[in-house]
């Protein structure tokens, strides 16, 4: 089935600046709670005075018989411009960084145990109060891009937390939380979306996109049998098990906060169950984010099953007309069923051909 793709750029501010329905080559990449990239190479006739950097690219995907969309609700923007002419061939590359990328520009600029660095709530709220009190409306007005990024709403739909992060990385900090939501037992995911008029930061649960899941109602099966499950892989992992933590806080000697948590399950199942772990949590002095941390470290370090599949297009299973990025889809092998998200997607187009290298994973907790 037939594929198209139409790039826009605009300006550094949103201005559109250029059509482009031919070029030579585009590949694209887009990674669930990180950013991705966009690698572009343009016809050797374009006006290259017209790419900036951080200008802006949007990718619309259209699959022959459907309507077309953004890929990857996002915008990239340009980071990098290559001219060259080789053998007498030139060419125009460009190197763009998507969205998400804007939280990779800033740190969380301020003190150890201020109300904007150690926060107590739920993470999907922690992380759109970062983002406001570094990037929106609640920064100071050098840090402020509330003119082109909203922060969604706040709906408290995640796991409680509580977390320290003086000075560190915006991005690099959502990241940790997001890691800590699955070892608290409900994902949350974020990105910056491009609604057509602004960015937005959003916060998802359990998944990014829809719900294709095995219990959604609107199932996507992929199986071997079907013909949509490639070179799966299925780990039955015990080699990061803990059952016994301990979290220590600031402090020497008896005077240091120690903070336990232990699983009688996971000890109780051999003789040799009962596995300990130390977590430093020396960033703190406060009981309660001392006992988060040995909480939040003894889900992590369960025991679990996992698969991870590559998915293919099939009449009835065609990325970008019933799947999408970001989507939790139904995966079975091995006699077992996973919901497997669709956290991601690898795109080449060159010479009018595209080839899809699309990723999922499923867990189960032993």
């Amino acid at each position: 089935m037939a594929t198209n793709y139409t790039i826009f750029l605009y300006s550094p501010t949103g201005d559109l600046l250029d059509v482009y329905q031919t070029f030579s080559r585009l590949e694209i990449a887009r990674k669930a709670n990180d950013y991705g990239a966009l690698d572009l190479e343009l016809l050797p006739d374009v006006d290259h005075s017209k790419v900036k950097i951080d200008g802006r690219i949007l990718v619309q995907r259209q699959v022959e018989g459907f309507d077309g969309y953004t890929e990857g609700e996002t915008v990239y923007f340009v980071r990098k411009i290559t001219r060259s002419n080789k053998n007498n061939e030139k060419a125009l590359r460009i190197t763009a960084i998507d969205a998400n990328h804007l939280l990779d520009r800033r740190i969380i600029a301020y003190a150890a145990k201020s109300a904007q660095a150690s926060k107590t709530g739920t993470i999907d709220n922690v992380m759109k109060a970062i983002v406001r009190e570094n990037l929106g409306s609640s920064a100071i007005t050098a840090r402020d891009l509330s003119a082109y990024i909203a922060v969604q709403a706040d709906v408290s739909a995640g796991p409680a937390i509580t977390k320290a992060f003086a000075y560190r990385g915006v991005l690099e900090t959502l990241k940790e939380l997001a890691d800590a939501s699955i070892q608290l037992g409900t994902m949350v995911y974020f990105d910056i979306v491009w609604t057509g008029s602004m960015f937005e930061f959003r916060t998802y649960t359990n998944r990014r996109g829809g719900d294709k899941s095995s219990t959604s109602g609107n199932s996507i099966i992929f199986s071997e049998e079907a013909g949509n499950l490639v070179n799966p892989e299925l780990i039955d992992d015990y080699t990061e098990e803990a059952s016994f933590v301990y979290a220590g806080g600031i402090g020497e000697g008896a005077g240091r906060v120690i903070a336990t948590q232990y699983s009688t399950t996971r000890i109780g199942s051999s003789p040799f169950g009962r596995i300990e772990k130390m977590v430093d949590s020396r960033q703190t002095d406060v009981a309660a984010e001392v006992q988060a941390d040995a909480d939040a470290e003894l889900q992590a370090s369960r025991p679990r099953k996992l698969l991870s599949a590559s998915l293919q297009d099939t009449p009835s299973t065609i990325y970008g007309v019933h799947y999408s990025f970001g989507d939790i889809v139904s995966a079975y092998y091995d006699g077992t069923v996973f919901d497997c998200n669709v956290d991601t997607v690898h795109i080449t187009f060159e010479n009018g051909q595209e080839t899809l290298d699309i990723a999922a994973r499923g867990e189960l907790y032993v």
